[in-house]
């Protein structure tokens, strides 16, 4: 399976606008995937914990390094995506 990463792109970018103001956890499922909760990220006490499915990755970090690593990829997929595939995936995100 190809990890479809326009399609997460847009999901952290629409997470990031919402969890400025909200603390909201994020669940990303797929449309291409049957898997359920390809990767997420909850708040767990006071730091937050990121996982994939039923599997915990990393846990005790900010909400302010969740937003950056989110940002950041967000950033990198806007970038390479059109060098590499030579098409534009800004509105796609969900920026303007």
């Amino acid at each position: 399976m190809e990890f479809p990463i326009v399609e997460l792109a847009y999901h952290l970018q629409k997470w990031s606008n919402a969890s400025a103001r909200e603390h909201l956890p994020f669940n990303y499922e797929s449309m291409e995937s049957a898997e359920a909760a390809l990767l997420w990220f909850r708040p767990v006490g006071g730091d937050w914990s990121v996982g994939y499915s039923d599997g915990l990755l990393l846990s005790g970090l900010e909400l302010r390094e969740l937003e950056r690593a989110a940002a950041g990829f967000v950033d990198q997929v806007l970038e390479e995506v059109p060098r590499q595939v030579g098409v534009e995936v800004k509105e796609v995100v969900g920026l303007p």
